[in-house]
């Protein structure tokens, strides 16, 4: 059972990046098009996921939180230089299957 939640725990991690990537893509985007970027980021913000959908939980998250900042530029184009300058995880988290004890 510790296993378990170690490597979920693991995966979690692991979706942060990627999550946080997929919105700042889409964001600039949709800016790029000259689109306003609200309908973009409430529907990332509103999307259905299943409970262990990490990826699906971070993009939700990190759209929602953009969203809250969306009268505000500055702070919104602070926080989208920061989802994609997310660092990447070390080696010792990315290791196939997961952490292991002692390791």
């Amino acid at each position: 059972m510790e296993r378990l939640h170690s490597e979920q725990f693991v995966a979690e991690l692991q979706c942060r990046k990627p999550g946080a990537e997929f919105v700042a893509k889409q964001i600039r985007l949709a800016e790029a098009e000259g689109r306003d970027v609200t309908p973009a980021l409430s529907a990332l913000a509103e999307a259905p996921y299943l409970r262990d959908d990490f990826l699906a939980h971070w993009v939700r998250f990190y759209a929602a939180d953009l969203l809250r900042h969306i009268g505000n530029d500055g702070v919104r184009q602070a926080l989208l230089r920061r989802l994609e300058n997310r660092p990447t995880l070390p080696k010792f988290y990315r290791r196939e299957g997961g952490v292991r004890g002692g390791q």
